[in-house]
């Protein structure tokens, strides 16, 4: 089972995302700001982070430039506003694409 880690602070939309994964047999995790997220990052794996641009204690960008400066995944899909981002473990670069692929690659993992 593929595990999802949801960074957004309007519950609204985490609780209707997770649903809707949940649904389709994807594990869960929601975190309301980027603190919270990246400390669950440090101890547990995720294969797709969804993450917010605009969370309540820092942006979406340096949630992801914390994630890329300390390596905590080897490869990992991270949709921000419907794009997604591929982070290579220490290559320090990543690919962006629109948010159908990214929905569809994950199916094919």
């Amino acid at each position: 089972m593929l595990h999802i880690l949801i960074v957004e602070d309007d519950r609204t939309i985490a609780e209707s995302i997770t649903f809707i994964l949940e649904q389709d047999s994807f594990s869960c995790q929601w975190f309301d700001n980027g603190y919270d997220a990246l400390e669950y990052v440090e101890n547990n794996a995720v294969d797709l982070m969804l993450l917010d641009v605009g969370l309540p204690d820092m942006s979406g960008f340096d949630v992801l430039r914390k994630i890329m400066k300390r390596h905590y995944f080897y490869d990992v899909f991270i949709i921000i506003n419907l794009s997604f981002i591929v982070i290579k473990k220490g290559s320090g670069n990543f690919s962006t694409s629109r948010f159908a692929i990214a929905l569809n690659q994950l199916h094919q993992h």
